[in-house]
């Protein structure tokens, strides 16, 4: 143990140890040991009471397990840096965790969630992962993850889903942005995390990694189409091995930049308080030559620069934009290029709705590819 001046390395530190440890004022810090077992830990700013601005700091040069016995409020930190060193992890505790500052997950190993229950953790402030170092959800329990701050994946480190162990449900709402300058991987086609941007406000998702690939993607912001969630980074993926690994409940999805694929061979669908917006890159739904490829529609699509395709020009079997019987569905171009392979139309079993469209600028382009003669091109 190690918190500067006031404290001293105790070699001896194991899991038997069962005091309680009061700092006023100094940053502890806990290095080298196999495991630390608590029953209480207490931070304190002085005599003011609360947490200040201190830090509570973990290193790691073997694994190393952090654990309590009381698990009724220790799990309570202001700021917590972990610092396992290469080839080595710091396992959060097997409790519920909340950080009221920054978690800070540095060096060049691995911090992963526990591998012996399902726990949430709570992070009010920033997350910054650092150097080349990992931040992992293990799989075997469901672990939440609930972020306020920034989350940033600096060039080298990544936040990824652990290759081995049985799939589960894990999760991450995201309330802030998320910067990747690293690695987001949070699928391997099995295990994975679904991604939730639900915040009552703009969010970002930029950066400049080479991967960003989430499982599933959910954005439900608000009650309408106005909420942003604005997608700057340089690579955006998803596992479109599922059906709708986007949705778009509530808010508006705008692309301002990569290239991506959001659906392959299933429906793609957007409700009435949903929004596609494509402002820049090229973004394409229904890639696969397949019936089922098409986007229904009922909330709205949005070209202003970049291009959407709906479908791809080698297919065959129509890519449609199918107008659906209720909602508010509506196309709006103001640049850019939108291409439908397919056509816009009704459904074939319905006459029931309409829809609003509008173009001032960019390019249309309806192809007819596999077209119902019941119904028109547009």
């Amino acid at each position: 143990l190690n918190s500067g001046s006031s404290w001293t390395t105790i070699d001896s530190w194991n899991t038997s140890l069962g005091e309680t440890i009061y700092s006023s004022g100094s940053i502890p810090a806990l290095e080298n040991q196999a495991s630390v077992h608590f029953r209480w830990l207490y931070v304190h700013a002085g005599d003011g009471g609360g947490f200040g601005n201190n830090r509570v700091r973990y290193y790691a040069f073997d694994n190393l397990s952090i654990s309590f016995s009381d698990v009724s409020s220790q799990e309570n930190f202001n700021n917590l840096t972990v610092n396992p060193s290469a080839g080595r992890t710091i396992y959060l505790p097997a409790s519920e965790l909340f950080v009221y500052g920054n978690l800070i997950a540095e060096n060049d190993g691995t911090v992963l969630f526990n591998d012996s229950k399902s726990t949430n953790a709570t992070v009010f402030g920033d997350i910054d992962i650092t150097n080349s170092g990992t931040l992992q959800f293990p799989n075997n329990y469901a672990h939440t993850l609930n972020t306020y701050g920034t989350v940033t994946i600096d060039n080298g480190a990544t936040l990824d889903v652990s290759t081995a162990g049985t799939a589960v449900a894990n999760t991450i709402n995201v309330y802030g942005d998320m910067v990747n300058n690293g690695t987001i991987d949070l699928t391997d086609g099995t295990r994975y995390a679904d991604t939730y941007f639900i915040s009552d406000a703009e969010q970002t998702l930029s950066g400049t990694g080479a991967t960003t690939d989430f499982n599933r993607v959910y954005v439900d912001k608000g009650s309408g189409q106005d909420l942003l969630l604005n997608v700057t980074s340089s690579n955006f993926t998803i596992n479109t091995a599922i059906a709708q690994a986007l949705t778009i409940t509530n808010g508006t999805a705008l692309f301002n930049g990569p290239t991506s694929t959001i659906s392959t061979d299933t429906e793609f669908s957007l409700p009435e308080t949903g929004c596609l917006s494509v402002a820049g890159g090229a973004v394409t739904l229904g890639s696969s030559d397949d019936a089922n490829a098409i986007l229904t529609l009922a909330g709205k699509v949005e070209v202003s620069g970049g291009t959407l395709n709906i479908g791809t020009s080698g297919n065959t079997n129509p890519n449609n934009i199918v107008i659906a019987g209720g909602g508010a569905p509506e196309i709006e171009v103001s640049g850019g290029t939108l291409n439908v392979f397919g056509q816009v139309r009704r459904s074939l079993t319905s006459t029931a709705g309409s829809l609003v469209f509008t173009q001032s600028n960019g390019d249309i382009y309806i192809y007819g590819q596999g077209r119902d003669n019941t119904r028109a091109p547009v």
